[in-house]
């Protein structure tokens, strides 16, 4: 789904199990802003094929931009 309006101007979500996104990123950090809620899953962040991170969209309630 491609949806305007979000921060930087645009997002991309899926509900597919297993889905992957691939991201360039050219300097020294990321950030990753999304909503938290009941319906989100987590994601694991790879830098140069090592993973760093899993980040847990869960919560209890919607809260967005966390």
């Amino acid at each position: 789904m491609y949806t305007r309006g979000a921060y930087g101007g645009s997002r991309r979500t899926t509900t597919a199990r297993g889905a992957t996104a691939t991201f360039t990123v050219w300097g020294t950090a990321a950030v990753i802003i999304g909503t938290l809620g009941p319906t989100r899953g987590s994601a694991e962040v790879y830098v140069d094929g090592a993973k760093v991170a899993t980040v847990n969209g869960y919560a209890r309630t919607t809260k967005n931009r966390a």
